[in-house]
């Protein structure tokens, strides 16, 4: 009987384990897809081929390679994340540079980027695409619908033993978690932090007490191997 016992818990934790690994599996897939279906946007590709355009016809040829190299860079980072429902902050923060590279050169002086990451948590595991997301929600709802120079600002730091990664803007912004639209990722990626980490782990996004939108992510810390070359 205790054997019986033993075999039927070991069957249902195990049933219980694919059903979370499948579920996972599923928001990863969404969440890439959103991350990718962003940056194949008719307008985000329209307006990044007019910027190399513009710096083609001002003769500007190094700045015109420097964004396609920036896009073929967002792409193949994009696409080549296959199954990882984690990857280093170091990974995320380097997919996150190249989209703003890009969104700065298509601004010209609107758009200013600042990092504040503390390097000891370059290794700490985040949700794939989790950062990309609010970044690029930062810059197309808050900048791009600013008339003024805007900045967005990524910080990160270990508290004890969580990880908590914020990004701020001082454009237009969301301005509440109710006027929040959809395809903004934000639900999908309170999933996976539910998922990955359980109900320790949360997203916030708030107005910025001068204006814009600030997003908290604060998950476990947890460290990851950084690939060579990622």
């Amino acid at each position: 009987m205790v054997g019986v016992e033993h075999a039927i818990r070991y069957f249902a934790e195990a049933r219980d384990r694919e059903l979370q690994l499948a579920r996972l599996s599923e928001q990863l897939s969404s969440a890439r897809f959103s991350a990718l279906q962003a940056q194949l946007n008719p307008h985000f590709l329209f307006n990044t081929l007019n910027t190399i355009a513009v710096l083609v016809r001002d003769n500007d040829r190094r700045g015109a390679i420097h964004i396609v190299e920036h896009l073929g860079e967002v792409l193949r980072r994009t696409l080549s994340r296959h199954r990882t429902n984690e990857v280093p902050l170091q990974e995320e923060l380097e997919l996150v540079r190249q989209y703003l590279a890009i969104e700065q050169a298509r601004f010209s002086d609107r758009l200013r980027a600042e990092f504040e990451i503390d390097d000891s948590v370059m290794a700490a595991a985040v949700p794939s695409f989790s950062l990309q997301h609010l970044v690029e929600n930062a810059v197309r709802h808050g900048i791009a619908k600013h008339p003024d120079a805007g900045r967005v600002r990524v910080m990160a730091r270990r508290e004890r033993d969580m990880l908590e990664v914020s990004v701020i803007d001082d454009g237009v912004g969301i301005g509440d978690e109710a006027a929040i639209p959809k395809g903004h990722g934000i639900e999908n990626t309170r999933e996976r932090l539910r998922s990955l980490y359980g109900e320790g782990a949360w997203l916030k996004v708030k107005r910025g007490v001068e204006g814009g939108t600030t997003a908290i992510l604060r998950m476990p810390y947890r460290e990851m191997g950084i690939g060579v070359g990622s």
